[in-house]
């Protein structure tokens, strides 16, 4: 429901309903019409949501999906979790010594 109050629609759920993927329309001046990607990923025996957001294009969206995502999290009642950590992987394939934190 907050998905389609901000704009979007549900495109697929997963078979264990922890997977989401939404999609917003945007119309963009002089470009014309686009979509936004939204993922979400309810994590097992957690209350940590993870999604990611790009526009399918790839052209800047200007801060757009961290505003909706903002807005739908802040509907939802759900808190921020600050990122302890992101990998910097060295190696494509495998953790290794040489990575970055």
């Amino acid at each position: 429901r907050a998905v389609s109050q901000a704009g979007g629609r549900i495109v697929r759920v997963g078979e264990d309903n922890r997977y989401l993927r939404t999609e917003f329309f945007v119309n963009l001046p002089l470009f014309g019409e686009d979509v936004d990607d939204v993922e979400w990923y309810f994590t097992p025996n957690d209350a940590i949501v993870q999604f990611r957001a790009e526009r399918r294009t790839g052209r800047p969206d200007f801060g757009e999906n961290r505003r909706r995502l903002d807005q739908i999290r802040t509907q939802l009642g759900w808190e921020v979790l600050p990122v302890l950590r992101n990998r910097q992987r060295a190696l494509f394939f495998a953790e290794s010594p040489l990575d970055n934190f």
